[in-house]
């Protein structure tokens, strides 16, 4: 229903105003000439809509979750390390889903379902796992050094005046970013987010019951 929205509203302006150029800039040009196949491979989770990369990705892990969620509730360390052990097999192999009418999935679902269970695994008592880095001293002083080390490096890869400050080898580690395959480094930057947040923002804390927060809390 949402792809048949987005259609539906981008062929609107490409019409209403004369803009035949927003078709072909959102990707959806294909729907004039090809309108069944195009639509057949909408719901197959196959066609590349522009900013819709990111829908057959949450659709594809929602519908594998409850099995996922059965198998971690009763072994949560086993189910984490066979995503972890995907997440690795699919980066050095090169596993992802083709997409239509070429490529691939912009977000690959092999690598990206490390990120989603991983949260569920948190949630499910990981965090008292990792409690005693959460309470270590050495927390925020090496998550912040890293944050500003992540900063420099997304700056490096904009602006040459700054990458051209950076050893060749260590630019090439971090840019182009690798966001198709969640590279370790995204990895490690959403984690000592998650980390600082945790130590930071105690759970109970009275401050997030402000409505203002409300739909932060209910997207976990």
């Amino acid at each position: 229903m949402l792809v048949v929205v987005y259609f539906a509203t981008v062929g609107y302006l490409a019409l209403h105003f004369g803009l035949d150029s927003i078709a072909h800039y959102f990707n959806v040009a294909r729907l004039a000439d090809q309108p069944f196949e195009t639509l057949i491979e909408s719901l197959l989770l196959r066609f590349k809509p522009v900013n819709l990369d990111v829908l057959p990705l949450y659709i594809v892990l929602m519908a594998v979750f409850p099995p996922i969620l059965w198998i971690m509730l009763r072994r949560p360390g086993l189910t984490i390390l066979e995503s972890l052990a995907l997440y690795f097999a699919a980066r050095e192999f090169g596993w992802n889903l083709s997409a239509y009418p070429q490529g691939s999935w912009y977000f690959n679902p092999f690598c990206w379902q490390f990120l989603f269970c991983f949260g569920a695994w948190t949630a499910l008592g990981g965090s008292i796992q990792l409690r005693p880095i959460i309470v270590s001293r050495w927390l925020i002083p090496l998550c912040t050094v890293y944050l500003v080390f992540g900063l420099i490096m997304t700056l490096a890869g904009s602006f040459e005046t700054i990458g051209g400050l950076i050893p060749r080898w260590m630019y090439e580690l971090f840019n182009p970013n690798d966001k198709t395959n969640l590279a370790p480094y995204r990895v490690l930057h959403f984690s000592v987010i998650a980390l600082l947040v945790a130590r930071l923002i105690p759970k109970g804390c009275k401050g997030m019951e402000w409505l203002l927060w409300d739909p932060l809390v209910k997207c976990g």
